[in-house]
């Protein structure tokens, strides 16, 4: 846990869609900026996603922002993999009664990528569930 010492929270006229951010001085002191404009609730909320970015110490992570953004979202990892896995779905091929000579075709190799990309994603999917 983050000593109250070790940071300071500060109101900012921000963007509406922003709710926060975090920056770290070079002493390693954290300064925590919240978006004035919102209310007090949505407030609160964006300090404890800024707070849980520095009890993991999330300024020097090397992990992609996704996986980053969705721990500090208090969600599990997999869940944000999942929009990027349906848009793999959507590269199918959609059967066709009569299919036409011109009609665009996937290569086995392509067609394996994609299943094991839609084998990951029910796999993300029903153990994300099994964990709420």
């Amino acid at each position: 846990m983050i000593a109250r010492n070790e940071y300071a929270v500060r109101l900012l006229d921000l963007p509406e869609g922003v709710g926060g951010f975090i920056t770290e001085s070079p002493d390693g002191f954290l300064n925590i900026y919240i978006n004035a404009r919102h209310p007090l609730d949505r407030q609160r909320r964006s300090l404890r996603h800024e707070l849980r970015h520095a009890e993991r110490d999330d300024l020097h992570s090397t992990e992609p922002l996704a996986i980053i953004e969705a721990r500090a979202d208090g969600l599990p990892a997999p869940l944000k993999a999942i929009p990027q896995l349906m848009r793999a779905r959507d590269l199918l091929p959609v059967p066709e009664p009569k299919p036409k000579s011109n009609a665009p075709r996937l290569t086995p190799r392509q067609t394996s990528i994609l299943m094991a990309a839609l084998s990951e994603l029910d796999r993300c999917y029903f153990k994300a569930e099994a964990d709420f």
